[in-house]
């Protein structure tokens, strides 16, 4: 979702039913290449999580037919360590991000210099610095862009933090 200032934006997309200068001036999405099926996928993870067996009806009931991953299917079977993983995930979501904003932008009719504020939300991975410092640095957005942390990725950090900081106590 591309969110910009009303001035900027070409008058199809303005509204005026809110009392507040901000649009959705365009959505735009992107999947990862490869296409996997539900069914092989918990195969897979009853599997890889034997500990997990007893929570296999939850992937018949979720409505979920397929998902799309990142790495070819049988990359997630072997044994892969936080760095590789991480590495995995930040190279693909920043190029998954950079099609978004392409799209995005450019359904709008704007500019990236028009773009007030950034927010982006992933429970996937972890990217530090962030996925929208990196692609800060790919496109021409203003020198003034609002980088917004959503919520739920503040509670994840603050988890973490608190885990770490008791973990160090106790060593």
């Amino acid at each position: 979702m591309l969110l910009a200032d009303s001035c900027t934006v070409p008058d199809k997309f303005r509204r005026t039913t809110a009392d507040f200068d901000v649009v959705i001036a365009s959505v735009s999405s992107a999947v990862p290449s490869h296409k996997v099926s539900q069914a092989p996928v918990a195969e897979r993870a009853m599997r890889v999580f034997p500990h997990l067996t007893g929570l296999a009806g939850l992937f018949a009931t979720t409505g979920i037919e397929s998902r799309y991953v990142c790495e070819t299917p049988d990359w997630y079977l072997e044994d892969r360590g936080w760095q590789e993983r991480t590495a995995s995930f930040q190279r693909h979501s920043l190029v998954l991000l950079e099609e978004v904003a392409l799209k995005a932008v450019e359904a709008a009719s704007i500019k990236f210099h028009d773009i007030d504020a950034i927010v982006v939300n992933t429970i996937t991975g972890l990217a530090v610095p962030s996925l929208e410092a990196r692609l800060l640095n790919r496109f021409p957005f203003s020198r003034h862009v609002s980088r917004i942390l959503p919520y739920r990725q503040l509670d994840f950090f603050s988890e973490i933090s608190r885990r770490l900081s008791r973990e160090n106590a106790d060593a």
